[in-house]
């Protein structure tokens, strides 16, 4: 009972973070980049084993964690996966991130660390990313939890802290290969706190007496965190030498952020997203406002003489390890917007900082409320837009967070091809061919179920005509050509439109169109009797 009422704030807001993220994970579209994760997993569900491939791939703790929710929910084969069911994960480690602030409550103080829960549990980009089946959001959470842990063992000296800090770093090796930016800003930083408070004579962390750091516990955080990743990359030491080969990924990773131009993206894009993005006109404050606490918190943490609760070289290693990280992710040219939550969880954490910082700054009743009213008005303008941006425009283009977003008339293509399969008499094994010049995902989640279905970048004389052809815009006239000169008279059917309109709207300006045999479109279009 002592244990609920000490933690019940924070438990509080964990549930407030679960009912953010947790609803109505069915109603956005798959992204493409999802939709491979889920097919990915989908190998791994029905074969139980997972080859890790570096060119194409990122780390293969997603798919493993993903396990778990299959098999308590019964489902054995990617045909009958659901998006809640693969969603299901970020939204664990969403709310995990969330309660990561509570361990440092001796560190920051727990006004603090409740202040940064609470803006972690709100925040439209942590609550967006937290219901995105993608490796984002396992990243972070392990990332914080090194940060989070490493304190923990340097204030304690405790081998339990030491090998969490070394799980960690095992499990964010094992989410994705960009860990290596997390690593290389967290020994700058470290190195950097630590000269200077060597030089002020103050110890790193608030400790009281100081004990040893013994080379067991390195051993006991670098051997925790090797098993980790290995068994992750090896499938549980089935293939041990892909842990080995995974160490490719990082070139690949260099090679893939010079080359790819649809993601390449301007040094301050990551900033925009922060500071100034904007839908249907309107600016919106929903990380802005965050940032700015958090540059309050620097500010403090550079001119701040007396310190209350905060451990200064605490603060000072989270500063200098956000600040690392932002530059870093907004030089490289590849960018991709779900990689802002790698430090707007630092920010998180300085804004919690800073919050606090200003309630005993403002020592008279009248200014405590004047600031507890202006952050119940931010809090309220972040979670109004945050509801917005994750359950109205979820799958806008609009929507700073959406990236290539699949339209919702996706949900046109599988409902009228599950109703063709119900009056073609091998039903789901029926000929499906799809014939994209662009990408073709996620359509292949979409055709799940389907067993017999075939993808082509261009319309090809030698195969069969399909009952069923998905066909992008710019290749139908092409694929009707080819049609018409594999027809037979008397033989061959006429092929008319599935779909109402004459095309649907895959991604922002891709376009997809159907074809169906005409005397098997009218048996669906013939009413009951």
């Amino acid at each position: 009972m002592k244990l609920l009422k000490k933690y019940f704030w924070f438990l509080l807001v964990a549930v407030f973070a679960l009912s953010l993220r947790a609803p109505c994970l069915r109603q956005r579209p798959m992204q493409a980049d999802e939709a491979v994760q889920a097919f990915k997993f989908g190998q791994l569900l029905e074969k139980n084993e997972y080859r890790y491939d570096p060119a194409n791939y990122h780390g293969p703790a997603l798919n493993y964690f993903t396990l778990i929710p299959a098999w308590l929910t019964g489902c054995k084969s990617f045909a009958r996966l659901d998006e809640a069911v693969v969603r299901i994960v970020p939204v664990f480690f969403g709310v995990l991130l969330v309660l990561l602030p509570l361990l440092i409550v001796d560190c920051i103080g727990k006004r603090a660390a409740l202040f940064a829960a609470l803006l972690c549990a709100v925040s439209a980009a942590m609550v967006f990313y937290s219901r995105y089946y993608i490796h984002e959001m396992l990243l972070v959470f392990s990332s914080l939890a090194l940060i989070v842990s490493g304190y923990k063992f340097f204030a304690t000296r405790k081998i339990f802290w030491a090998a969490a800090a070394g799980a960690s770093a095992g499990l964010m090796y094992a989410a994705k290969e960009t860990c290596i930016i997390a690593f290389v800003s967290m020994l700058a930083s470290f190195y950097i706190v630590r000269f200077l408070s060597s030089r002020h004579a103050h110890s790193f962390f608030k400790i009281s007496p100081p004990r040893r750091v013994e080379p067991f516990h390195f051993l006991i955080a670098i051997g925790t965190a090797l098993l980790i990743s290995a068994a992750f990359y090896s499938s549980f030491f089935r293939h041990p030498s892909v842990f080995l080969d995974s160490f490719g990924s990082f070139r690949n990773y260099l090679l893939r952020s010079a080359d790819d131009p649809f993601n390449i993206h301007a040094w301050y894009y990551y900033l925009q997203l922060l500071f100034f993005p904007k839908v249907g006109g309107f600016y919106l404050m929903s990380e802005s406002a965050i940032i700015l606490l958090a540059v309050c918190g620097c500010i403090l943490c550079l001119f701040k003489k007396d310190w209350t609760y905060a451990n200064k070289p605490f603060i000072q290693f989270l500063c200098l390890y956000t600040i690392f990280v932002t530059i870093i992710y907004s030089l490289i040219p590849y960018k991709t917007p779900w990689c802002i939550l790698n430090f707007l969880a630092g920010f998180i954490l300085l804004a919690g900082f800073a919050a606090s910082e200003v309630f005993d700054i403002l020592s008279k009743k009248i200014g405590r409320f004047a600031a507890a009213l202006l952050f119940s008005v931010f809090f309220i303008c972040i979670c109004g837009q945050s509801i917005a941006l994750n359950f109205k425009y979820d799958a806008d283009p609009a929507n700073p967070y959406v990236y290539a977003p699949t339209s919702k008339e996706i949900y046109l293509l599988s409902e009228k091809v599950e109703k063709i399969a119900s009056a073609y008499p091998d039903g789901h094994n029926m000929f499906i061919e799809v014939v994209c010049s662009q990408d073709h995902w996620p359509i292949p989640w979409y055709l799940r179920k389907f067993t017999n279905v075939s993808y082509w970048k261009q319309p090809d004389h030698f195969v069969k005509p399909a009952p069923v052809i998905i066909v992008s815009s710019d290749l139908e006239a092409d694929t009707l050509k080819i049609l018409s000169q594999q027809s037979v008279p008397g033989s061959q059917n006429i092929y008319v439109s599935l779909f109402d309109k004459k095309y649907i709207e895959l991604r922002p300006a891709f376009y997809i169109a159907g074809l169906v045999q005409k005397d098997l479109y009218e048996k669906i279009a013939q009413p009951a009797k």
